[in-house]
């Protein structure tokens, strides 16, 4: 029987896919499994097998292939984080997001979202990728999402267990934060 509408869930985070990184092979054997078409790029230095190819599994593949190139302390976040945690969301996320204490250096990915500073507090450990917790989880997607997208995450986190107080509390106190009057509007339907 499924829950009742407004009952609490518990979140199954998804199976992560196989993962091939070019660091770990010779560079020629990695272009011709790309060449016959049993590796598909996903990121830098990071394939997929093409037996495994979905726009989650390429997300997926995408923050493992960031987790294992990233060389500072990193948290993965915004709705990065969501499908991490899984989350349901209206959109496969095309980019990783990830929080870093610093953000310069080193090449760019187009692929990769980098955001400054990690939080104190609020980090937990997901299929052993560090992520955000639920609450600043939604929160980082109220701000940072269209609205219905924002608003399919925030309506499951509640559901999970995440406070709406909580999160009006983060709104009260983050007045002049770019996002906060559509996250607002967005709490006010959740």
């Amino acid at each position: 029987m499924p829950p009742r509408p407004g009952s609490a869930t518990d979140l199954v985070p998804p199976a992560l896919p196989h993962v091939v990184h070019a660091r770990d092979h010779p560079s020629n054997a990695i272009a011709a499994a790309v060449a016959r078409g049993a590796l598909m790029r996903v990121g830098r230095g990071t394939y997929l097998p093409t037996t495994d190819v979905s726009p989650r599994a390429e997300a997926l593949a995408r923050v493992i292939g960031t987790h294992a190139r990233v060389a500072t302390d990193h948290v993965f976040s915004h709705a990065t984080a969501a499908m991490l945690h899984g989350l349901p969301l209206w959109r496969t996320p095309g980019r990783t997001h990830v929080r870093m204490a610093v953000t310069g250096g080193g090449r760019r990915d187009p692929l990769v979202v980098r955001h400054r500073g990690i939080p104190g507090d609020g980090v937990v450990d997901v299929l052993g990728l560090p992520c955000t917790d639920l609450e600043r989880t939604t929160w980082d997607c109220l701000l940072s999402l269209p609205a219905l997208d924002g608003l399919v995450v925030t309506d499951a986190a509640v559901r999970a267990g995440v406070s709406v107080d909580a999160l009006l509390d983060r709104a009260n106190r983050s007045a002049r934060v770019r996002g906060v009057p559509r996250a607002r509007a967005v709490l006010a339907h959740a």
